[in-house]
């Protein structure tokens, strides 16, 4: 019976590195272009979502095409591959944890490459959970500090008074909010 639950876990370890997935690479500030190219030069399959970013340059206007995730490429292969992409002199490591190197669901990689691809409005955005303390960065509410009760179609924030226990609610647009660290 020992044998047999070893062998299942040594044939599930071969299935995980001979399956192609997609994984984080975190890369150098600025390198994310260099990891890419240079992955796929090596034959690994890569997404580097980007979006155009406006600079005022010399009394022009450009938009360049900039990482939505700044530090991160995507790259879709066998784990035993990972050498190939930890070989690139600007790639620091693939994200992990507990030592082992996370993979990404193939239904989130589509939603950001369908999202890249079909030219929609694109910017990058602090992750914001439910129940975390925020900050309006922004508006006639700047300064105040909350936290996200609800983020669907609309993100609400409630502001307490905790001395008195009350607290109100507001609907506030989640692009001006900030994560808070000193709650």
């Amino acid at each position: 019976m020992h044998g047999s639950v070893r062998e299942k876990a040594l044939d599930d370890c071969a299935q995980i590195l001979a399956e192609k997935r997609w994984y984080a690479a975190y890369t150098r500030p600025q390198h994310e272009r260099s990891v890419a190219d240079q992955a796929v030069k090596k034959g690994i399959e890569v997404l580097l979502p980007l979006a155009p970013i406006r600079r005022n340059w010399k009394q022009r206007v450009v938009h360049l095409p900039t990482p939505l995730f700044p530090g991160y490429v995507f790259v879709r292969m066998r784990l035993d591959e990972r050498l190939k992409v930890l070989s690139i002199p600007s790639a620091v490591r693939l994200v992990s944890f507990n030592g082992k190197a996370a993979a990404i669901s193939d239904t989130e990689i589509d939603a950001v490459r369908n999202c890249v691809t079909n030219g929609i409005d694109l910017q990058s955005h602090a992750y914001l959970d439910v129940g975390r303390w925020v900050r309006i960065k922004s508006g006639a509410l700047q300064g105040i500090k909350g936290v996200v009760v609800e983020q669907n179609s609309t993100t609400r924030l409630v502001v307490s008074i905790q001395l008195l226990q009350l607290a109100l609610a507001v609907t506030v647009d989640a692009a001006d909010l900030e994560p808070v660290l000193d709650a």
